[in-house]
């Protein structure tokens, strides 16, 4: 199935009352991917972005209330549903590999450090990526997610390497995801 990146956005709900709705749920996604591959991480960044480029973002947009500010991207990036999000790339980012026999595809997982909560005490908490990444294209072409506190990255690791079961690839891991039980 060949989709474009905006079906993988009509895979989210919006999730934002109708009520005071400023800017569309397409527009700020498509402003934190404008963002985010000009090398703007985070709300502050991303509303730094935007500010940069009002006019261009304006016209190209129709943002007739202006550019969103942080605060804007931070109730965005709070509410979004990022299992539906991670299903969505998952599915758009197959199309563009073609998993041949031997494929080397490396696995590994990195904490979001924005993410930390708790972080020098027991109660400590935080969100991670894990993601599959093709060695001869280039892509990461499956991610997951998890808390700390709810998954570890060998189960999320498990689910994605269920994704490419049967089609002859090669896996490179780091030893935490290297198990001797099935």
């Amino acid at each position: 199935m060949e989709s474009g990146f905006s079906e993988v956005l009509n895979l989210q709900e919006d999730y934002r009352r109708l009520q005071g709705q400023r800017y569309s749920f397409h527009n700020l996604f498509l402003m934190v991917l404008m963002g985010t591959a000009c090398g703007y991480g985070g709300c502050r960044p991303l509303g730094n972005f935007v500010a940069s480029r009002k006019e261009i973002l304006q016209s190209m947009l129709d943002l007739p209330h202006g550019v969103p500010s942080y605060g804007t991207f931070h109730n965005f990036f709070k509410g979004l549903a990022h299992e539906a999000l991670i299903r969505g790339f998952n599915l758009w980012a197959s199309q563009f590999v073609d998993m041949e026999e031997k494929e080397v595809l490396n696995g590994d997982g990195k904490a979001l450090r924005s993410r930390v909560i708790a972080g020098s005490n027991s109660g400590q908490n935080f969100s991670q990526v894990v993601s599959l990444f093709c060695k001869r294209s280039g892509l990461v072409v499956a991610l997951g997610g998890y808390q700390n506190k709810k998954e570890s990255e060998i189960e999320v690791m498990k689910t994605l390497l269920q994704w490419v079961k049967g089609k002859g690839v090669i896996f490179s891991l780091d030893a935490l995801d290297c198990q001797k039980k099935p």
